[in-house]
């Protein structure tokens, strides 16, 4: 048995292969037997069995792939300088990804503005908004990151500049948020909804889960540290995700008011949620700002004694 669980925990072989081949048939039949959903009696249990089988098949294979991902990536940077240093920096790590963060946050704003185009509902116009304004946050602190680490400053400088991004991002969070209850309140009167395509939505909802956790994760990690600005793009990370969340939260309450599972009024979930992601945000901006006055203070009043000194 222990040898059975150590296979498990780290598949190879000829073992990995049959496991492969055994979760396609599962996905393949259970897929087929979604495609033709028979009636009758014993055929609603027996259709459970198979998902949760396919549930487990799809849940193992995903782990063996990041196993494999993670493997490869930890042996990659050992050759690689490039990778090494993406995998021990940690702020060089966060600012990375911030840029990818932003290039997706633009997508999401063309996606959703294109979809207020065709149904010129103000959900989709309001959500377009709020990722190009994230994106345009992520930018803007990559760039005073950048710009202000050229002209050879002191390091007391470069911390008041990284210090001064920060409350800047909380500002607007605050900001955002405010704008963000104010369209939500106008689409709870307007009766607006979202809508996700078929399957995609389940997709969106494994995407906005792991979004919210890793960024939790991250905002506890950023907050042991110094570097401000990767403080910064870790906490707008955060207000991404309850985005995200209110958003997914939305189009899953009409999915299942439409198949007749719920009996919720969509204005007051959609109102409770995105009012209580809302306030997260607004209180996460608060303490970005708080806590960058203090930063500021602390710094300004640290190199006083030195320049009178001098």
């Amino acid at each position: 048995m222990r040898k059975f669980l150590e296979f498990l925990r780290s598949p190879h072989g000829w073992g990995l292969a049959l496991i492969y081949l055994v979760s396609a048939a599962v996905l393949a039949g259970g897929t087929v037997l979604l495609a033709l959903s028979p009636s009758g009696e014993g055929w609603e249990t027996f259709s459970y069995v198979v998902y949760g089988c396919m549930a487990i098949c799809f849940g193992y294979c995903l782990y063996t792939l990041i196993l494999f991902a993670v493997r490869g990536y930890f042996r990659l940077s050992e050759r690689s300088a490039a990778v090494g240093k993406f995998r021990s920096d940690y702020a060089f790590r966060t600012l990375l990804l911030a840029v990818g963060g932003a290039a997706i946050s633009i997508f999401m704003a063309a996606y959703y503005w294109v979809l207020f185009g065709l149904t010129v509902a103000v959900w989709y116009g309001a959500l377009g908004g709020y990722y190009l304004v994230l994106a345009g946050t992520r930018t803007g602190l990559l760039l005073s990151r950048k710009m202000g680490r050229r002209g050879g400053k002191n390091e007391e400088t470069l911390a008041l500049t990284d210090a001064r991004g920060y409350l800047a991002s909380g500002a607007l969070l605050v900001l955002l948020a405010f704008a963000f209850v104010g369209v939500l309140v106008l689409t709870v009167v307007q009766g607006d909804h979202l809508e996700y395509a078929g399957i995609t939505i389940f997709v969106s909802a494994a995407y906005a889960f792991t979004k919210i956790i890793l960024a939790v994760v991250n905002f506890v990690k950023a907050a042991r540290r110094d570097d401000y600005t990767v403080r910064a793009v870790r906490s707008i990370n955060i207000a991404d995700a309850l985005v995200s969340i209110v958003a997914l939260q939305a189009a899953m309450l009409e999915i299942f008011l439409a198949s007749g599972s719920a009996e919720l009024d969509p204005a007051t979930m959609n109102a409770a949620v995105g009012g209580i992601a809302g306030i997260a945000i607004i209180a996460l901006g608060s303490f970005m700002i708080v806590q960058g006055v203090r930063r500021i203070r602390h710094l300004r009043s640290s190199s006083s004694p030195a320049e009178e000194e001098e």
